[in-house]
């Protein structure tokens, strides 16, 4: 029986920081004009960035495990 998969507490709070900034840079770039539209595609970018320790953890591992 395969055990569970335990995240890292760091790639959770990167990921959710990264979700929000590119949910920010999303509304900036989409949602009119507002204060946060000059900062749309740096937003957007680094949200992505942010995004990526975790899926790049998940994918290693699902590859590793069978």
């Amino acid at each position: 029986m395969n055990q569970p998969l335990k995240l890292p507490p760091w790639l959770l709070i990167l990921d959710i920081i990264g979700t929000v900034l590119l949910g920010l840079g999303l509304f900036g770039q989409f949602g009119g004009d507002n204060p946060v539209s000059p900062f749309a595609i740096p937003l957007i970018i680094i949200g992505a960035l942010l995004m990526l320790p975790l899926m790049i953890f998940l994918v290693t591992r699902a590859t590793n495990r069978g």
